[in-house]
């Protein structure tokens, strides 16, 4: 009788715990959907986690996804050495949830055996293309190899480089003692960590190069 009641209870407890399963399950079925701002915070949280070196940013206006109900698709730019003549740009593409294993991965910059390589421009500067990121606007600088760039980069060391550029829909300039304005120009300022002088840099939005000074 002691075996039988043991059993008894036993099955009654397992009865119990399935029974417990079944409404935490039932109520994670009706848990909200993510909102858009979550599913960004989850990837950039996890970009980041499995490589905390990386600049991450959302590059592209999250919408709904159709590979699945309630899920958001999330373009994410990963930015390396930032502040160097060739900055390295990819671009990961996620569908979150139910993953957040990238769907798509591109690489537009990186540099390579003292070349700076940019894939999905080509041809002359001037061509039918724009130039929308600071990273792609420094990558492209260099990359023309422009002397004053090269002569300024490696006279005082690329590993000393910091570069930043910013966008001006009007640059008002100086050219040869006549006031001027450009439009539509990307401004690249060269500084070297141990030098006293840096290096501005003019350049279209197309990529072509204007001029330069230093200061």
């Amino acid at each position: 009788m002691g075996l039988i009641k043991s059993i008894t209870i036993l099955a009654i407890i397992v009865v119990l715990l399935a029974g417990i399963a079944i409404v935490l399950s039932s109520h994670g079925s009706n848990a909200a959907p993510i909102t858009k701002q979550q599913a960004i915070q989850q990837v950039l949280n996890d970009v980041n986690k499995n490589d905390p070196g990386v600049n991450a940013t959302v590059v592209n206006n999250v919408s709904q996804s159709g590979l699945e109900n309630d899920s958001w698709a999330i373009v994410v730019g990963l930015i390396y050495n930032s502040t160097k003549p060739c900055p390295s740009l990819s671009i990961e593409g996620f569908d979150y949830p139910p993953s957040l294993v990238p769907e798509s991965y591109n690489t537009y910059t990186y540099y390579k055996r003292g070349n700076c390589v940019i894939n999905g421009i080509t041809g002359t500067p001037g061509e039918n293309y724009v130039i929308n990121s600071p990273y792609i606007a420094i990558a492209r600088s260099f990359n023309e190899s422009y002397s004053p760039i090269i002569n300024y980069v490696y006279t005082n060391g690329y590993s000393n480089m910091v570069v930043h550029a910013k966008f001006y829909n009007i640059l008002p300039i100086n050219e040869s003692g006549r006031q001027m304005n450009l439009s539509d120009v990307w401004r690249i300022n060269y500084s070297a960590t141990d030098s006293n002088s840096s290096l501005y840099v003019i350049m279209y939005i197309n990529g072509s190069i204007v001029n330069s000074y230093n200061s």
